[in-house]
């Protein structure tokens, strides 16, 4: 039988449940009321961490209106216990869809809404053969619409984030390129993302990318056991971020290890004059597309429109 624990009433995270349902009661982009749904199954840990405050992993969480279950595991009863408030935690002996599913017909649950980018089709029947298939129903992805829109507290993290990113960068740059020559590219990213740590990051937002010379060139480069060493004269892309409380950034930087070339020299007051022009269209209300046409723009107008084959950026969070 799965433990049933009570954790103390102050919640933070309420407010943040109820948006979800909500949302997930909201009418689709079709424009057709969907009937609504009573509980909303999260399973993305990112998200569960952002409606409860637990940060492990391999759990659920299952929430209505007024009320929400974290389902985990007995390796994560303490730290559950310490991470969230004013939600039950149920300690799962069995399987995770049986444990969801008492707790589901223990609320008179009607319509169950579950994250159906995220949740696995194996997990999804699961609760179908519980449940029923009425019960559980297909409602879109609504935390990731209620988290859209960034609290002042979330702002405040993404920016503990970049101040890490930069902080560690400026200690990666402080010794010119005699940092950098005779290196490979894996212990420059190995360096970094240890920086990184060191100034307060729990880890990179993601795998560090240094990319020497043409391999600049690949997206996503992966500097691996067989990374080259960096040599004078190249250029030297590293894509990087740091992962704080939470919270990351992604920033990308370019660094030369001796002369820029005049490819590139030409190239440069281009992008920074769209990159200015695209900060500048930004502004609460304009749409993405605006904002990438008005950098665009700055790209075609030089000449080099066939050369960018990408949008302008990303959400970040």
């Amino acid at each position: 039988m799965a433990t049933r624990l009570k954790t103390p009433q102050h919640d933070k995270y309420s407010s943040r449940r109820r948006g979800v349902i909500r949302h997930a009661n909201k009418m689709d982009t079709a424009g057709k009321s969907r009937k609504k749904i009573d509980a909303f199954l999260v399973s993305k840990d990112e998200d569960i961490r952002y409606l409860t405050g637990f940060t492990g992993e391999d759990s659920l969480l299952l929430t209505g209106p007024n009320w929400a279950h974290l389902v985990t595991d007995g390796r994560f009863t303490t730290q559950a216990q310490q991470e969230c408030s004013g939600i039950d935690i149920c300690i799962r002996d069995g399987s995770m869809s049986v444990a969801v599913s008492k707790i589901a017909k223990s609320h008179k649950v009607r319509r169950m809404g579950f994250q159906s980018n995220h949740l696995t089709v194996a997990m999804r029947d699961a609760l179908v053969a519980n449940l029923g298939e009425k019960t559980v129903v297909t409602s879109g992805d609504a935390p990731a619409r209620v988290r859209q829109i960034k609290e002042a507290c979330e702002v405040e993290g993404i920016v503990r984030a970049i101040k890490v990113a930069q902080k560690a960068f400026r200690k990666l740059t402080s010794q010119g390129m005699n940092g950098f020559v005779g290196k490979t590219e894996g212990q420059i990213a190995a360096k970094l993302e240890y920086l990184m740590r060191n100034f307060g990051a729990d880890g990179p937002s993601f795998p560090s990318i240094v990319a020497a010379g043409a391999n600049a060139a690949l997206p996503h480069y992966s500097p691996g056991c067989n990374s080259k060493k960096i040599s004078a004269g190249q250029c030297v892309l590293i894509d990087f971020g740091a992962l704080v409380d939470g919270y990351c950034s992604d920033l990308t930087r370019v660094l030369f290890t001796g002369k820029i070339p005049p490819e590139i020299a030409e190239i440069y007051p281009v992008v920074l004059k769209a990159q200015k022009a695209g900060i500048a269209a930004i502004r609460a209300g304009v749409s993405c597309s605006k904002v990438d046409a008005a950098a665009r723009s700055v790209i075609e107008d030089a000449g080099f429109g066939d050369k960018f084959i990408h949008s302008l950026g990303h959400g970040l969070g």
